[in-house]
């Protein structure tokens, strides 16, 4: 008996297909494009959000105007990572990255600023605490000094379940959304037939 992937690790949600396209496709969650001001305007999000909605199922889509979050922005080739378009600019995202902005005068004026512009409380409150990423700004920064940098296939990101995908169509990559265990599992495999 064959078993896929899939079924071998028992998996929670499918395999993903990440692709290049022309056009964001019709009914995709994406996000839209900002408005002048940034945070607040014009639909700013996570892009872990649209992730979520292709392991559910759906089609989620990002471009470089509708993708707001700089680590996904590098990550997926749709520009250089975007630290000088964050709130507070490249300083307050390095502190985002690490220890917070909320012990920086000029971080929590920018917080003050984007309430006022009309920010959801709670992101606000993220980039105030930070994610605690790396320990300090300057290991974010270098860090972020030797990430590989991804050449764009097309002007568009699409990432949908793979069983979904359509005839003819080959996925630049294919994502397994997995626990410790199921990581380590896969580890594992990647390497089992594998010389050296």
């Amino acid at each position: 008996m064959s078993l896929t992937i899939e079924q071998a690790l028992s998996l929670r949600h499918p395999p993903l297909a990440l692709y290049y396209a022309q056009e964001i496709p019709a009914g995709a969650h994406s996000f839209k494009p900002l408005q002048p001001g940034g945070a607040g305007r014009g639909g700013w999000g996570c892009a872990m959000f649209l992730l979520a909605q292709a392991a559910k199922g759906g089609v989620a889509a990002f471009s470089r105007e509708t993708c707001h979050c700089p680590g996904a922005a590098g990550g997926l080739g749709l520009g250089e990572p975007q630290e000088k378009q964050f709130p507070g600019g490249p300083e307050a995202f390095l502190r985002f990255l690490s220890s917070g902005n909320k012990h920086w005068e000029t971080g929590r004026a920018c917080g003050q600023k984007m309430l006022a512009d009309g920010a959801d409380r709670e992101m606000v409150e993220e980039y105030l605490e930070g994610e605690g990423f790396k320990k300090t700004p300057e290991l974010v920064l270098d860090y972020l000094n030797n990430l590989p940098r991804v050449e764009p296939e097309g002007p568009v990101v699409v990432v949908r379940p793979l069983a979904g995908l359509e005839a003819g169509l080959t996925p630049s990559m294919v994502i397994l959304l997995a626990d410790a265990e199921q990581l380590s599992a896969l580890v594992v495999l990647a390497n089992f037939a594998r010389p050296g």
